[in-house]
């Protein structure tokens, strides 16, 4: 059995010598024939040009942090592949299919990207037989791929960026409105309140208890000297409604309120201090005298200093209620003051923090972010890829050369 099929092995090159001696002109002519098929299709063919273009992709964070061979390693993400992943995504491709009206198909076969790990460039390639189109489909492309770098900023640090500078717009809108808040009731508020003293509404109160002591201390005088008078009943009773009088009373709470405004300011011997001081004195002393005037016009018999006291009555009177007023609403408003200042001073204390976090994340997505430039523009190459000679010939002869066999051999056995 072995040496039967040793046999037929060692029988089977001078059979094929055999067959290529009696049909070598089919073999030839077979041959031949499917070399210039080959050659003409070359030569018939509408060139295909293959345009180029080199990107090269440059990451300082990313070249430090990585070393060569996770580079090399296909299961890291580099800044060149993620430019890659970029140029050969849908979103990329559709736009140049779009843009030229191309076939999904043909330009998926045509369009390629290849990435050069140990130069950092990145190779976009592109193959049509329509010269012109070549090179725009590659410029659209670097177009499209600069958008979409301008858009996601292939970082994370841009991205952590912009939310950071939406939160400090919004914190910013929401410290404006505390402070435009503050200011408004600041501005209606008709105590001085000190937010970090808690003791300054106890002045109101203070100055409430002084009024009260010395208006009940002058009604204490005014009866006395009435007793010791044998004036009419009629003159006892002091009209509080003086003709001008609630001008100057309301004159008189201002310059009041200015001496008390000063008083937290500066010390009592101030030279600002002393005029206010002096410009009170001079405003009571007038309207007391307007006062004792009218009595006198209407009490004919009224002891002058009984007029005096009565006089001052009026006036404590009216500062008495006043400052009643102002020590009831003084806390209230101490307190909403309090609450006003305490919101403004949080609010911005976070803003200046989100400040200081955007402006970090802005440093750190202009370091880290994946520059690339363009190296060599779209350009190409002098010979169309579809009019090289060698290999399509070279495969019309293994061709040529196989089926002439086959008909030599079919031929051959009809024969016998």
């Amino acid at each position: 059995m072995e040496q039967k099929s040793n046999a037929k092995i060692g029988s089977e090159p001078a059979d094929l010598r055999q067959l290529l001696s009696k049909y070598w002109k089919l073999v030839v002519g077979f041959t031949v024939a499917f070399a210039l098929a080959a050659v003409a299709f070359v030569v018939l063919s509408a060139p295909k040009w293959k345009g180029v273009t080199t990107l090269l992709v440059v990451s300082p964070d990313a070249a430090r942090g990585t070393s060569q061979l996770a580079v090399l390693s296909q299961t890291v993400a580099t800044p060149l592949r993620t430019i890659k992943g970029v140029v050969l995504s849908k979103r990329e491709t559709e736009a140049i299919i779009k843009k030229f009206n191309l076939d999904w198909k043909k330009f998926d076969a045509s369009f390629k990207a290849t990435d050069e790990s140990q130069t950092n460039q990145l190779i976009i390639e592109y193959t049509d037989t329509n010269k012109d189109q070549v090179t725009e489909v590659l410029h659209f492309a670097i177009e499209k791929l600069s958008e979409l770098d301008e858009s996601l900023s292939f970082t994370t640090g841009k991205r952590q960026a912009a939310t950071l500078k939406t939160a400090v717009d919004s914190k910013s809108a929401e410290v404006e409105k505390a402070e435009a808040s503050l200011l408004a009731f600041q501005k209606k508020m008709k105590t001085l309140s000190d937010p970090q003293n808690p003791k300054s509404t106890g002045a109101y109160l203070e100055r409430l208890q002084s009024l009260e002591f010395e208006l009940g201390s002058t009604k204490i005088q005014s009866e006395k000297l009435r007793e010791q008078l044998n004036a009419s009943a009629k003159n006892n009773l002091v009209p509080a409604d003086v003709p001008g009088g609630k001008e100057w009373i309301a004159k008189i709470s201002i310059l009041e309120n200015e001496l008390a405004v000063l008083r937290k300011k500066y010390t009592d011997e101030y030279p600002e201090v002393v005029q206010a001081r002096r410009v009170l004195n001079a405003a009571r002393d007038s309207f007391r005298e307007i006062v004792e005037k009218y009595l006198k016009t209407i009490n004919q018999g009224l002891d002058p200093k009984l007029a005096e006291l009565q006089a001052k009555q009026v006036l404590l009177e009216y500062q008495v209620q006043t400052a009643r007023g102002l020590a009831a609403i003084a806390p209230d408003e101490a307190l909403e003051l309090s609450r006003k200042v305490s919101e403004v001073m949080t609010l911005r204390s976070v803003l200046a923090t989100l400040r200081a976090q955007y402006e970090q994340a802005r440093v750190d997505s202009e370091v880290g972010r994946v520059r690339w430039n363009v190296l060599d523009y779209p350009y190409i190459e002098r010979i169309p890829v579809n009019k090289s000679f060698r290999v399509p010939v070279l495969l019309a002869i293994v061709l040529g050369l196989g089926v002439s066999l086959m008909v030599a051999s079919s031929l051959d056995k009809r024969r016998k």
